[in-house]
């Protein structure tokens, strides 16, 4: 009880190793004790060292500074409760087998800082032998690698992003050339004077789906290739554009369709990402209604969500679809993240997301799975200017 408060009430006892170790541990030689020190607190790393039985009984002010906490909170408390849970299991059991089998440890985790964000962190210690060739304590350091992992991740999900690219263009490309001579075939075959109303009426389908068919190709091409330049379009010309598409759908599987375009003003866009974006969306809500239902879709005046007091559209695209789970929404912008499984790209949305950015908008979804309230709100707020700024 007297260390502890010692420890608590000197400042200068934070440093001081040798009057934290328990009786009978002796990491380090006194006469040393000022020169390791000096190198712990200036190191880019964060230094700690442990008696023989792993207790923490030193960490640098580096460390302190960190986790906010005191050197007595820190000495005090188990230091695995500012470890990441999903983190805590791995690296106690690394650590558990350091001390077990006397042998440098290692492990990465993620690790809370003060101010409550978590970041990738690699430990590393090493044990200290004393004279007789018994551990006698650890010497470790904490080293931030969490922009290095940040960096990485986003590395491998744009190498992923790009090969997607190339295989949708790939394959793309090779089912145009077939779908050509259908496509012309079909038009040829519909010439024909003797043709009985029902077969005319039946090749007029399969030349609607084909066409359908063609706006996949057309998407998937886009993965790969860039947009055309930006001008002024009606946003609402645009939409409904889109929505001319995917008519045959949504009659086909009773869906009930309400239009309200408030707005004839024009978006300074590149209109074939605007097309994207809204055939993504639109398709998506479809998908989700494949019992019928209803899908509301509204462009309107309105202002940033920012409290910039920005002009522009406001664009809801509303269903009452299945909905998406409150544990998936935080990632549903996310790359190769897809509630479709196994017939989703997981593309869709991260591209609406980044056509959204790419004209400095803004996008919300709020969606419900409650078997009474169901379905998915998207609101998207785009300035007039667009990509013009």
């Amino acid at each position: 009880m007297e260390m502890r408060t010692e420890m608590a009430d000197s400042q200068s006892s934070r440093h001081n190793l040798a009057a934290s170790l328990p009786e009978g541990a002796s990491s380090f030689d006194p006469a040393n004790e000022d020169q390791f020190r000096t190198l712990a607190e200036s190191l880019p790393q964060m230094v700690f060292t442990c008696d023989s039985n792993g207790r923490k009984n030193y960490c640098c002010q580096r460390y302190l500074d960190y986790t906010g906490r005191s050197s007595f909170q820190e000495l005090d408390r188990d230091w695995l409760t500012i470890i990441h849970l999903e983190d805590q299991k791995d690296t106690s059991e690394a650590w558990a087998e350091a001390l077990k089998t006397k042998t440098t440890y290692m492990a990465e985790y993620r690790m809370r800082r003060h101010d409550g964000v978590y970041r990738h962190h690699l430990a590393r210690a090493v044990p200290t032998l004393s004279s007789d060739g018994r551990v006698s304590g650890w010497v470790g350091t904490i080293t931030d690698i969490h922009d290095e992992k940040t960096n990485e991740e986003l590395f491998r999900r744009n190498e992923k992003l790009a090969a997607a690219g190339r295989m949708a263009a790939s394959l793309a490309h090779e089912i145009n050339n077939p779908l050509t001579s259908v496509t012309n075939a079909i038009f040829l075959a519909l010439q024909d004077p003797s043709l009985t109303p029902t077969t005319r009426q039946y090749l007029k389908i399969a030349d609607r789906e084909l066409m359908r068919v063609a706006q996949v190709t057309v998407h998937s091409l886009r993965f790969h290739q860039q947009s055309g330049a930006a001008r002024a379009e009606s946003l609402s010309d645009i939409v409904n554009s889109v929505v001319t598409l995917y008519l045959a759908r949504v009659q086909a599987l009773s869906i009930d369709l309400v239009r309200d375009y408030r707005t004839s003003e024009k978006l300074y866009c590149r209109v074939d990402d605007m097309r994207q974006m809204f055939s993504h969306l639109i398709s998506n809500a479809i998908d989700a209604m494949s019992q019928g239902g209803s899908l509301k879709i509204r462009v309107r005046l309105s202002h940033s969500w920012d409290g910039s007091g920005t002009s522009g559209f406001r664009i809801v695209i509303a269903d009452t679809g299945a909905g998406i789970p409150s544990a998936f929404l935080p990632r549903v912008f996310d790359a190769f993240t897809t509630t479709k499984n196994p017939t989703g790209t997981g593309l869709g949305l991260w591209v609406v997301n980044e056509i959204v950015r790419k004209h400095k908008g803004s996008i919300s979804i709020r969606s419900r799975i409650d078997p009474r309230h169901h379905g998915t709100v998207v609101s998207i707020f785009l300035p007039f200017l667009g990509t013009a700024y």
